[in-house]
């Protein structure tokens, strides 16, 4: 199936029991409502779509798209999936429809071992809340507040890397990442304990990355798990270790980070 031409109407043309009245694409007939589009063989469970997909995921997303086209179905017992490329159907999803999607049940059980019920977890009410709480910290023009310290911790990475000499990019970009987020979070520029962290963050991601294409995760407590219980409780004990030193200081010497204006949201609203 080739690239489809979807119009920017609002009206999905995937709603059982009526078409657009839009002209559509003939690619778009062949899987009209009520049936599930083309997509790769899944054999008996569909798991082995799972293992390619923990491989390479942008690669086999890519050929995905190219054989079946914008939209792939995936058997993947005990459910199916639609893996949706098409611009004009991800908007319609993301924004038409978004009260009625609920994020993929796999990853929120994964991440949610280190992100607890944060607003990247959390659903529905309880996400609107966070988000509404949360949002005049994050308005433009409090983001513009951080243009200059982004740009130190660029201009740091800059003078680091010199023209001519081989890195390793994946490693550098993270630093910066890293670096980034502790002048904006914990307004202190990268050090020993920030590389800790560092270090504990790409392990964790790693680590949840090959778990999410599993079809169920082992228990915690079991002895290959044992680095995993590190990098979490070393996560937690740098945060901690930020977070008593900014509450031992009176709150007028706070310094205007992140980490401030998330602690004086606490002190306003703590169900928030």
């Amino acid at each position: 199936m080739g690239t489809m031409n979807t119009t920017n109407s609002s009206e999905c043309p995937f709603h059982a029991g009526r078409m657009p009245s839009a002209p559509i694409d003939e690619a778009l007939l062949q899987h009209p409502p009520g049936s599930w589009p083309p997509g790769p063989s899944s054999r008996l469970t569909g798991w082995s779509l799972l293992a390619q997909m923990g491989r390479d995921l942008p690669a086999v997303l890519t050929r995905w798209r190219q054989a079946y086209g914008d939209l792939v179905h995936l058997r993947i017992w005990p459910e199916h999936q639609i893996v949706v490329t098409d611009p004009a159907l991800v908007r319609e999803l993301l924004v038409t429809h978004h009260d009625a999607i609920i994020r993929w049940e796999r990853g929120v059980q994964v991440f949610s071992y280190l992100q607890g019920n944060s607003v990247l977890i959390a659903e529905r009410a309880p996400w609107a809340a966070k988000r509404h709480a949360l949002q005049p910290a994050f308005a433009p023009k409090s983001v513009k507040s951080f243009v200059p310290t982004i740009a130190a911790a660029a201009g740091a990475a800059m003078e680091r890397w010199q023209p001519g000499t081989s890195m390793p990019i994946e490693s550098e970009l993270t630093s910066l990442a890293m670096d980034v987020i502790m002048r904006m979070m914990f307004s202190s520029a990268i050090g020993d304990e920030a590389r800790s962290m560092e270090t504990a963050v790409h392990e964790a991601l790693v680590e949840g990355n090959a778990e999410l294409f599993w079809p169920a995760s082992a228990p915690d407590w079991l002895p290959w798990k044992r680095r995993k219980r590190q990098v979490r409780a070393l996560l937690r004990g740098l945060i901690d270790h930020q977070l008593q030193a900014r509450l031992a200081l009176p709150q007028p010497e706070w310094p205007a980070d992140l980490l401030s204006r998330l602690l004086a949201l606490h002190r306003d609203d703590p169900e928030a």
